[in-house]
């Protein structure tokens, strides 16, 4: 069995997670230009990017499963990761490059590249 550190399913959850708090960091300063064109949106499509890298490489691994400790007593809430899923990961993760396209359209009116 790998270490919790090193298993596809904890990488991606880890990333989709941050990928989560860079989007709430956001509503920190949604007015500033540099804050969200120049910081949040690189780094959104950086974890975009890295999540598809994780989501290929885990293509071929053997399938995953983790209970959380949320979810009804006798029902708990499960998380699974196997081909199909990392295929959509994937393509998740391979949106990153529009994250990087869309940081050009919040440039200061009149400003030229």
């Amino acid at each position: 069995m790998t270490p919790a550190l090193h298993s596809p399913l904890t990488q991606c959850l880890t990333l989709l997670a941050l990928w989560g708090l860079i989007r709430l960091a956001g509503l920190l300063r949604p007015r500033s230009l540099v804050w969200v064109a120049r910081f949040l949106f690189p780094l959104g499509a950086l974890c975009g990017a890295l999540l598809a890298v994780i989501a290929v490489l885990s293509l071929g691994a053997a399938p995953e499963r983790t209970v959380l400790a949320i979810g009804l007593p006798d029902l708990p809430m499960h998380l699974r990761r196997d081909a199909l899923s990392s295929a959509f990961l994937f393509l998740l993760g391979a949106a990153a490059g529009i994250s990087l396209f869309a940081a050009g359209y919040f440039r200061r009116p009149g400003a030229s590249r």
